[in-house]
């Protein structure tokens, strides 16, 4: 299972993410590592990216998931298909 650690989402956003190879790791190589080390196709990658945001969102938004989904910009059931995954 990916957590928010795997792709650095528990630390705070303070501006772009470090360019590649500029002594920081960066968003794309992040996701990039994990890819790679657990094989994922690029569905599966984006399924599990698609599902860390619902729950980031939802924790943000205090589990409403009609303001989770507005903040996501996407319709409140996408969020229940999301986390049936």
């Amino acid at each position: 299972m990916i957590t928010p650690g795997n792709l650095n989402l528990d630390a705070p956003m303070a501006g772009p993410a470090p360019a590649p190879g500029g002594g920081g790791a960066s968003l794309e190589d992040g996701l990039w590592a994990l890819v790679e080390s657990e094989r994922l196709t690029l569905a599966q990658a984006m399924e599990q990216c698609e599902r860390l945001l619902v729950h980031a969102a939802l924790r943000a938004e205090h589990d409403n998931r009609t303001r989770a989904a507005t903040r996501l910009g996407i319709n409140v059931r996408t969020i229940f298909k999301k986390l049936r995954g």
